[in-house]
């Protein structure tokens, strides 16, 4: 099922390891001439080494050599104190439906 909804091709999977362990990662999902970024995380054992940083500066990077002007993620409200040095401006709230 990854594959279906996340093919390597379209939708590339940027991770840093330490001693061979998948420590940090993040999804590149391109859509219409926009990085969106998904799928950010570090596992705890591994939190506060600037993994998660490293691993979204190589994707930013990686989305401008591919002519993205604009990138896009989706956090909560304690957590963006992590994207603000990367460039990311707060820009709203979203409401999601609890049915």
């Amino acid at each position: 099922m990854t594959r279906l909804f996340n093919p390597p091709s379209l939708t590339p999977l940027f991770a840093a390891y330490v001693d061979g362990e998948l420590a940090a990662s993040a999804t590149l999902w391109p859509f219409a001439r926009v990085a969106g970024i998904y799928s950010v995380g570090t596992l705890s054992a591994y939190r506060k080494q600037g993994l998660a940083t490293a691993v979204l500066q190589t994707l930013l990077a990686h989305a401008k050599q591919q002519g993205f002007s604009h990138a896009v993620l989706r956090t909560i409200r304690p957590l963006f104190p992590v994207y603000k040095p990367l460039g990311f401006e707060f820009v709203g709230e979203v409401a999601n439906f609890v049915g």
